[in-house]
């Protein structure tokens, strides 16, 4: 399976795919959304992992080039952030079908999560 990293931190990058891996997941990485959503237009990730604070695009801005290009995907994608108490976050998870895994959060956690969304089937793109 593959999944897609984009984190603008390097050592929570580097991380993320280091734990992916061993979950058996092939990992791409982005350091922003932009660079995220040229490799989601090439690859159809089974996994996305999305920081919401990135240069150039951030993971709002990604959410909604995704939802507009690639809507399938939509329900693969779990946001990370350290944005709890910002009321303009709030109102936008709350708007959006995906987990937020709130920073620090444990690799425990996230692999929660993950089992979660691998284990429902996602719907396959309308030709």
């Amino acid at each position: 399976m593959k999944a897609l990293i984009t984190e603008d931190n390097e050592c929570i990058r580097e991380l993320l795919q280091l734990f992916l891996n061993q979950k058996g997941f092939d990992t791409d990485v982005a350091e922003n959304g932009h660079v995220a959503f040229r490799m989601i237009q090439e690859t159809d990730y089974a996994l996305i992992i999305s920081d919401i604070d990135m240069p150039e695009v951030n993971g709002r801005e990604l959410y909604y080039l995704i939802l507009r290009y690639a809507p399938h995907l939509i329900k693969r994608i779990i946001f990370s952030t350290a944005h709890i108490y910002d009321s303009d976050y709030k109102t936008f998870f709350q708007s959006v079908p995906c987990p937020v895994l709130f920073k620090p959060y444990s690799l425990y956690d996230l692999e929660a999560v993950i089992d979660t969304m691998i284990a429902r089937p996602c719907k396959q793109a309308a030709s």
